[in-house]
């Protein structure tokens, strides 16, 4: 199973992908809107859906590493 999540990236629409369920409760679209700022900054451009996804997966498996500690 999976969930939608999505951020804001200058367009209307904005962007949006899947993840496992394993993050759902643990990360937020205001999360996805800060890592994808995040990399605007960093990048100095739009970054991929894919390095936005990635980056919040590691993300949520950081906060349940934490929970589960």
């Amino acid at each position: 199973m999976s969930f939608f999540c999505g951020y804001r990236n200058g367009t209307h629409e904005g962007q949006s992908f899947t993840m496992p369920d394993e993050f759902h409760g643990v990360i937020t679209e205001d999360d996805a809107n800060r890592v994808a700022d995040r990399l605007r900054k960093e990048l100095g451009r739009e970054p991929t859906w894919q390095k936005v996804r990635g980056q919040l997966i590691r993300l949520g498996r950081q906060r349940l590493e934490k929970r589960t500690a």
